[in-house]
């Protein structure tokens, strides 16, 4: 009964904190303008605007499968003529916007040609002075660039006070950005004493493959958060390089769990090994060879799968530790290894259209909960180890001191016996010297005597 409870809360934990990631993702302000019109090309000559309701994803029509860029127009009537500023905030959208108000330009997410910034599910705030913001009839354009190319979508729009939606914005920005740089700076903070650890430890494996698993992590995410990365031509490789990274973070948590639980499996790896980088160099070839959109298609519908596939293993054998010895730490690494499982499921999901794209990927805010389980364990074995060498190092030198002792104490007894000894034998000699003079004396003297008798 107390097993089957144990693992009733398991689930529930489990549930809750998906629903927690899915739940801080869905927190969004009212009063979002959700009826929009698109086109294919720009303001100014024959256009055939197709009414359209917010979040629009351009992977749901057919139609858009190589469409760079979407125009949006938003009509709203505002109530009055504002004197503060007003501000324009995009939800999200994916990968970069431009935005006008009643003909005038108010800003954009960076770089809209290639390379283009990329503001991944970010939210997008632009200050709109007083005097643009019209009381009545208003008008918005959106100039969306989606990249690669047919993979664009919009989210909601909110025209309203820059008071108002500061707070919702900053909110959002924290959770898809700077939550993401700090778990970014927390995966290379783990890394470091892991790394040092194993290079001074080189026998030691499994120090190396937590700091791997930490650099890959940091990697994948920066690949994600950085907003300008460097190079037009470069694209295809910096989405290859956030693919292979978590990739192979999954093949260095899979090591480093073998190293934990003490499984010998070197066969195993090296199937391992050669999927993973047999299917990055796959990747690679297929991005220069083709292009990101080919390479895209070729990671949703291969590498992706075979990614989350893989994953299941180490949460497999978490799982059956801790059923069979029910501790704290396989607890918590079952916990956190079967979340990011969970999160990857989601994630393979939404690439592959089975999921709205719009809140963006998962796994990178269930990533940090079992490095950091295994960050703490590794810890515990290395104070444990150094408390065991301080206790031994107590007990060594509370054994060389009684030895010391007791060579001191054996010192001294011999010492006293040589003494004793060479004092008796000094006695010996001083008799034997007496009992010699005695006896000459009394052999001379005795002739002496008997030539007095005589005489």
């Amino acid at each position: 009964m107390k097993a089957a409870l144990r693992w009733l809360r398991i689930v529930g934990a489990w549930i809750a904190l998906s629903m927690l990631v899915e739940l801080l993702h869905k927190r969004a302000p009212a009063g979002a303008l959700v009826q929009a019109e698109y086109s294919l090309t720009p303001p100014g000559g024959a256009q055939t605007w197709q009414p359209v309701t917010l979040p629009h994803d351009w992977r749901a029509d057919k139609t858009l499968r190589d469409a760079g860029t979407l125009w949006y127009r938003l009509r709203f009537e505002h109530d009055v003529q504002e004197r503060d500023p007003g501000a324009v905030l995009l939800w999200y959208l994916s990968m970069n916007a431009a935005v006008w108000l009643n003909g005038e330009r108010v800003g954009d997410g960076g770089a809209m040609n290639a390379p283009v910034a990329r503001n991944w599910f970010r939210p997008l705030l632009f200050s709109v002075p007083a005097p643009l913001l019209r009381g009545g009839a208003n008008e918005l354009l959106i100039e969306v660039r989606g990249v690669p190319a047919g993979d664009g979508f919009l989210g909601p729009v909110y025209v309203d006070d820059m008071q108002k939606l500061l707070p919702a914005y900053e909110s959002r920005y924290f959770l898809k950005v700077t939550f993401l740089q700090l778990t970014c700076v927390l995966f290379l903070t783990m890394a470091l004493p892991t790394g040092i650890l194993w290079f001074k430890r080189r026998q030691d494996t499994i120090y190396l493959w937590h700091a791997a698993a930490a650099v890959l992590s940091a990697i994948y995410i920066f690949v994600i958060v950085y907003k300008n990365l460097p190079g037009a031509q470069a694209a295809p490789f910096w989405e290859w390089l956030r693919v292979c990274a978590i990739g192979w973070m999954i093949v260095a948590i899979i090591m480093l769990i073998h190293r934990y639980l003490g499984i010998q499996r070197p066969k195993l790896e090296r199937i391992v090994w050669i999927i993973e980088l047999g299917g990055a160099a796959l990747m690679l070839a297929y991005g220069l060879l083709f292009d990101a959109t080919g390479m895209q298609r070729f990671v949703n519908a291969a590498w992706e799968p075979a990614v989350v596939a893989l994953g299941g293993y180490p949460a497999v054998l978490m799982f059956k530790a801790y059923a069979t010895q029910p501790d704290r730490p396989g607890f918590w690494l079952m916990l956190t290894g079967n979340l990011l499982l969970i999160l990857g499921i989601h994630d393979l999901l939404m690439v592959n259209h089975l999921w709205p794209p719009y809140d963006g990927f998962y796994v990178n805010y269930g990533a940090p909960g079992p490095l950091i389980a295994f960050t703490g364990i590794l810890l515990e074995r290395f104070l444990h180890a150094l408390r065991e060498s301080e206790t031994l190092n107590r007990e060594l030198a509370a054994r060389v001191e009684q030895k010391s002792d007791e060579l001191r104490r054996s010192y001294d007894e011999r010492k006293a016996l040589e003494d004793a000894h060479l004092l008796a034998e000094e006695r010996g000699r001083i008799l034997m010297d007496m009992h010699d003079g005695i006896g000459g004396r009394l052999v001379s003297t005795l002739p002496r005597l008997e030539k007095s008798g005589q005489t």
